[in-house]
């Protein structure tokens, strides 16, 4: 120390050293250098220069410090921070109560759920979702795209989407989105994509080209085409300037529809209708169809542009659809024509004297079918019935002795039935007169019932049997096993032997006939195989498919020239001509395991109501006529198989029409009875009603009528009809009645 006095004594000297340590120097040294060295999406690392010493890090997040920690490092990584949020750091020595601070952002999330939503062959569009963290998510999002030899193309967007264009069409990608936020970007989402190819597609028609275009779509719609027409179209695809081979399709354009669609004719079971041709450079094919039940659909193809639907229900209205139809099968629009059938004519059973000769009891069969009334003309008497149906009708005003012709239509949509005429001679007691030919219609009914249970009682085992139940259309219809026609069985199915069929006799053999059901969907193949078995190349049908919006028979022939196969057996359609009261088809049978053919022809008679009788026996004997020659010719085969639906009824009759009218030529006597009596002891309930009983004495003397010159008295063909009067006789004597005469004849032989 200087400038000090000396003192008027001695004083003892006192030196007095201040020293202070190298800390005060340090604290005023600054840290020289903060920054961020790493950040993640939960860290930022920091790094600063020294000096070395203590140190305290400090962080905040909206001027609110939310961590602090001490370390004697020149680094440190604070954690657990949320992704994509600025933070504010601060690093002091510790002691000092200055430091360094700076702002950082941890690093988004990625962007979640990157995919391809559309692409074209210049351009794919990407879509994604933000990263999960703090709202509000006002990320910048990255794009950068490129091929396997570098980077293509940058650019960014705030959306959540980007259509990358400009690119090469056929192309492989790797497209790449970062998030920004806070001016750092997040670690990269990638997938790989392609670019569409581009198309092209050039048409032409008869060799003619008529348009080209090109599209990335995989699909492509040519338009300004010719209706019902060919084109040939061919695409390639075109990746990078170079083009695949063409591939090629020939195609129709739909047909224009058809025009001028009107019904023609209509019957008791067809309708006749025609149309124009659509308008277009070639000429279809035209489907034609329409409902015969609610379920039953029918439908054909023709080339003709008229068309005759037939086996149709009298009385009733159809809706028919058609179209234009293409080599493949490109359809029109449908037009539709809407038309009924004809009703049924009327067939008057009998006339019967009434008050004392001064009237008479019309009573006939109601006709198949609807009808919305009835109309009768009989002696200057006219009138009208409604419907439903009378059995019978008395009619007055008449004089005795006199004959008389009544008439009656059934009406329907406007359309009378062709009238049905029948003579009557009003006198007490005489009988009615049928062109010239009398029959009573009394004695005939007390036959048919004194065979009622003929053949009744017979075995009938194998039909019973619970494996064979379903086989049967009817369950009072079953053949006897005696006459019933075995298969020839398939190996491990014993019941397979099994068809309700029976033969039947004739003029001169026990087996001349097999009478079977019409086909149900599950026995198909099984009347095949019985045609196959027999070797039949006669069938004769007798039933519709459906009549009456019931289905009677299944259609077992091929409806078109397609062949059906079942099992074994492959039937083809060769062809068909249709008539006004039959259908005529020629069918060809071949065994594909045996390699064998045979050839079929089928009679299909198709104006025969179930249950009743034809409207008149001319067409029926038209009918027979036709089969009996096809009979006599085809020398060879197996019996004729005739069916309808159950087998008896109308089967019953055709066969007893065919067998007396060859007794009748060949005997010039017919003995009905007796050979009714012979069929159902072969077969049940043949000729099944007495309606049809009586149709069938009625046809034969029709067939006698028309074998004389006409207008003789059936007085006249004594000796020709004889029956076992006996049978009847006691029958009569039974119930105590007494009837006039039958007409004479001689005994059953």
């Amino acid at each position: 120390m200087s400038g000090l006095s000396p003192g008027p004594w001695r004083l003892l000297s006192t030196v007095v050293l201040v020293c202070w340590t190298g800390y005060l120097a340090a604290a005023q040294e600054e840290i020289s250098a903060f920054y961020v060295d790493k950040q993640s999406n939960t860290s930022v690392t920091l790094k600063w220069e020294p000096p070395n010493n203590n140190y305290t890090v400090t962080w905040a997040k909206d001027g609110q410090v939310i961590g602090t920690n001490d370390t004697s490092d020149i680094q440190y990584t604070v954690n657990h921070l949320q992704p994509g949020t600025a933070y504010e750091f601060t690093v002091r020595v510790q002691g000092n109560s200055s430091g360094r601070s700076l702002n950082a952002s941890t690093l988004p999330n990625e962007v979640q759920d990157l995919r391809m939503d559309a692409r074209s062959n210049s351009s794919v569009t990407l879509k994604w979702l933000a990263p999960d963290g703090p709202q509000p998510a006002d990320y910048t999002y990255w794009i950068s795209w490129g091929r396997e030899d570098g980077l293509a193309g940058q650019n960014h967007t705030t959306e959540m989407g980007h259509i990358v264009g400009s690119l090469a069409p056929a192309t492989v990608y790797n497209f790449t989105v970062t998030a920004e936020k806070n001016g750092v970007h997040s670690s990269g989402q990638s997938i790989q994509e392609a670019t569409d190819y581009t198309y092209w597609i050039s048409w032409g028609r008869e060799g003619v080209p008529r348009g080209a275009d090109n599209t990335s779509a995989e699909q492509y719609t040519a338009e300004a085409l010719e209706p019902g027409s060919p084109y040939e179209f061919r695409i390639r695809s075109m990746s990078n300037e170079v083009n695949s081979s063409a591939q090629m399709l020939r195609v129709f354009t739909e047909p224009n529809e058809v025009r001028n669609l009107q019904v023609v004719r209509q019957t008791n079971n067809s309708i006749e209708f025609s149309w124009m041709a659509p308008e277009g450079p070639t000429e279809p094919t035209y489907q034609v169809s329409w409902f015969l039940s609610e379920i039953y659909q029918r439908q054909v193809f023709t080339n003709g542009t008229n068309f005759t639907a037939d086996g149709l229900t009298p009385g009733t209205w159809y809706q028919f659809l058609v179209r234009s139809v293409t080599e493949d099968e490109a359809q029109s629009p449908e037009r539709t024509v809407n038309a009924s059938t004809a009703p049924d004519p009327v067939t008057i059973t009998s006339c019967t004297s009434d008050a004392a000769g001064y009237g008479v009891i019309l009573t006939f069969a109601c006709p198949a079918g609807n009808q919305e009334s009835f109309e009768y003309e009989l002696g200057g008497h006219q009138g009208t019935w409604p419907r439903p149906c009378p059995s019978s009708m008395p009619v007055g005003g008449l004089q005795p002795d006199k004959s008389y012709t009544a008439i009656v239509w059934s009406l329907w949509a406007g359309m009378k039935a062709p009238q049905a005429l029948v003579g009557r001679a009003g006198g007490s007691g005489t009988p009615c007169r049928i062109g010239a030919l009398t029959v009573s219609s009394l004695v005939l009914s007390l036959s048919n019932q004194h065979l009622a249970l003929e053949g009744t009682g017979q075995p009938q085992t194998a039909s019973l049997a619970p494996e064979n139940r379903s086989k049967n259309r009817f369950s009072n219809v079953l053949p006897y096993d005696w006459s019933r026609v075995p298969l020839q069985p398939i190996p491990g199915d014993p019941s397979s032997d099994y068809i309700n069929a029976s033969f039947v006799p004739g003029l001169v053999g026990p087996q001349e006939y097999i009478a079977t059901q019409g086909p149900l969907p599950q026995t198909v193949s099984d009347f095949w195989r019985l045609v196959w078995d027999q070797q039949s190349r006669t069938v004769v049908m007798l039933t519709n498919c459906v009549e009456g919006g019931r289905v009677k028979c299944e259609h077992y022939w091929p409806l078109d020239a397609k062949p059906c196969s079942h099992g074994h057996l492959r039937v083809t359609l060769k062809w068909e001509n249709v008539a006004e009261h039959w259908t005529v088809r020629d069918l060809h049978l071949f065994h594909m395991e045996l390699n064998e053919g045979l050839f079929v022809r089928q009679f299909h008679y198709t104006v025969w109501p179930d249950h009743g009788v034809p409207g008149s026996p001319d067409p029926l004997l038209a009918f027979r006529a036709l089969l009996r020659n096809w009979l006599d010719q085809s020398l060879g085969g197996g019996p004729p198989i005739v069916h309808c639906s159950a087998g008896v009824g109308r089967t019953g009759t055709l066969i007893a029409l065919d067998v007396l009218l060859r007794q009748l030529q060949k005997y010039q006597q017919v003995g009905v009875q007796s050979f009714i009596r012979k069929m159902r002891r072969s077969r049940p309930l043949m000729v099944q009603t007495e309606g049809q009983y009586i149709f069938l004495y009625q046809t034969l003397l029709r067939s006698l009528q028309l074998s004389q010159d006409g207008g003789e008295d059936c007085r006249d063909q004594e000796g020709v009809l004889y029956e076992n009067m006996e049978a009847i006789q006691a029958y009569e004597q039974e119930i105590g009645f007494r009837e006039e005469p039958m007409l004479p004849g001689v005994q059953d032989p």
